[in-house]
């Protein structure tokens, strides 16, 4: 199901509801990850959105600040780990999966940085 990914009994390592802490530009940024997962020797970053939307999932997600979102969870998930997740955004409403690629996560924090 696109939305599971591969199946919880072929994910090697499966972590829901991740605390983190990310020291940031000046600040702490606290959160919750909601899922981050190994399967097939990948690491998988993903959160799920209940919005119902529309139109261009990608751009919504940038539109919302969920890029920069998911750029901190990945950074986060550096820090502590040393890994490069691959990062996903989950939609519910439709069932639809979004992925941003490092260029992109790069982006949003730099928007960050420069406001």
């Amino acid at each position: 199901d696109l939305l599971d990914g591969p199946l919880p009994r072929a994910r090697e390592r499966d972590l829901a509801e991740l605390p983190f802490v990310l020291p940031m530009a000046g600040t702490v940024i606290q959160g919750v990850i909601d899922r981050l997962y190994r399967a097939g020797g990948e690491w998988f970053l993903e959160d799920y959105k209940t919005d119902r939307v529309t139109g261009d999932l990608r751009a919504y997600a940038r539109r919302m600040g969920y890029d920069f979102q998911l750029a901190v969870y990945c950074r986060a998930v550096e820090a502590s780990w040393g890994i490069r997740p691959r990062v996903r955004l989950v939609f519910l409403a439709p069932k639809e999966l979004v992925e941003f690629g490092e260029e992109e996560l790069e982006l949003a924090i730099e928007r960050f940085e420069l406001a």
